[in-house]
C-alpha cells in the first residue's frame, strides 16, 4: 500500500508497525488517517468523474508495475 501513494491522491497508511501475532498471522499498525474509508460500500456513492480518476491511477500503477516485471 505504501507504493500507491505516489500513484494516487487518496491517504495512504504509513505502516508504524509491521510484525505477525502469535498464530502467525500478519498484523499492521498505522496512525489513524483524516476522512472517510473508501471501502466498497463507499464506492457507489462517489460521482462518475471521482470513480474513473481513481481508476485511472489505480490501473497507471498496475500496468507500470506489469511492464516492469517483464
Amino acid at each position: 500500500m505504501p507504493k500507491l501513494e505516489e500513484w494516487v491522491t487518496l491517504a495512504i497508511p504509513q505502516f508504524d508497525y509491521v510484525g505477525k501475532q502469535d498464530n502467525g498471522l500478519p498484523f499492521v499498525g498505522y496512525r489513524l488517517l483524516p476522512g472517510e474509508i473508501l471501502g466498497e460500500d463507499a464506492v457507489p456513492s462517489l460521482t462518475a468523474s471521482e470513480r474513473s480518476t481513481i481508476a485511472g491511477q489505480i490501473a497507471t500503477k498496475t500496468l507500470t508495475c506489469s511492464l516492469t516485471a517483464i
